[in-house]
């Protein structure tokens, strides 16, 4: 008997530890959990915190108190620490797959809202991050109050918009240590959380990508001009970085992916926003 969950990753409108509001999409870089009971009392070794917590946030959430203990199996395409939701997207498709083992039902929202507990409980996520565990479980640009775990609305993904994502090769910080950084940013990001609450995406990820780069000391401006003289639509710095996002044509995409630096990893995307569980708000 087995459970199985699945989540993908997500790139970055509006960074809530600006504000407290996020805005995120879905990439198709997918995470699938396999859940068993375990055969074995003694727990498994090797699990990471969030892994740990995210299965014992699903016995109590599904189970009793009789409940077996549960081991899981974890396949990831999202490189970890860069921007692009892998903890949240783990934490969902562990969430999901205790759920399916157990024979419960939760909307994508509530195994969103259970997986933000989890990121802020293990210390990864100041925010806990609920548009980006949203985001990658439904489709759309969602957009969320993480001080309220809120989900506020979503927007369509505009239907010619495909992406190049450059993944830098290097990693940041967990969130909670940057916290400051970005609170001393809050000012200067009010007029970006208008931008995603209005829908005007496309100068929110400029908007939102040079407030990032300020926090954390990157300097992407000339990869992001060259972007844009490729045909990039908007560009930005997703979640903490170092990952940056530009969205563009699908036919713009190879001359846009043809200026990044060598050093690094790159992919394309011909259709943002696809989550992989489908479901409404709860």
């Amino acid at each position: 008997m087995r459970g199985i969950g699945r989540a993908t990753g997500a790139m970055t409108f509006l960074n809530a530890l600006f504000t407290g509001i996020g805005a995120a999409t879905a990439l198709p870089l997918a995470v699938e959990v396999q859940a068993r009971f375990q055969a074995d009392p003694v727990p498994s070794a090797g699990a990471s915190p969030l892994v740990t917590r995210a299965i014992e946030v699903g016995r109590t959430e599904w189970g009793g108190s009789e409940t077996p203990r549960i081991q899981v199996e974890i396949r990831s395409e999202i490189p970890a620490g860069r921007g692009l939701k892998s903890s949240s997207a783990v934490a969902s498709a562990t969430l999901a797959a205790v759920a399916d083992l157990l024979g419960a039902h939760p909307t994508p929202f509530e195994i969103a809202r259970l997986s933000a507990r989890v990121g802020r409980s293990v210390g990864l996520s100041a925010t806990g991050a609920l548009d980006d565990a949203l985001a990658g479980l439904v489709d759309g640009v969602v957009v969320t109050d993480n001080r309220q775990d809120r989900w506020l609305l979503t927007h369509p993904v505009p239907p010619d918009w495909g992406a190049v994502v450059f993944v830098p090769d290097r990693t940041h910080p967990p969130s909670p240590t940057a916290v400051a950084r970005f609170a001393g940013l809050r000012s200067s990001a009010q007029p970006v959380e208008r931008m995603v609450l209005e829908g005007h995406l496309a100068p929110a990820l400029d908007a939102n990508g040079l407030l990032v780069e300020s926090a954390m000391g990157y300097d992407f401006t000339e990869i992001r001009a060259a972007m844009g003289r490729a045909g990039a639509i908007a560009a930005g710095v997703s979640g903490m970085g170092p990952a940056l996002v530009a969205v563009g044509p699908p036919d713009r995409l190879p001359s846009i992916g043809a200026v990044l630096p060598a050093e690094g990893r790159q992919f394309s995307v011909g259709r943002l926003g696809r989550g992989p569980m489908g479901g409404g708000r709860s």
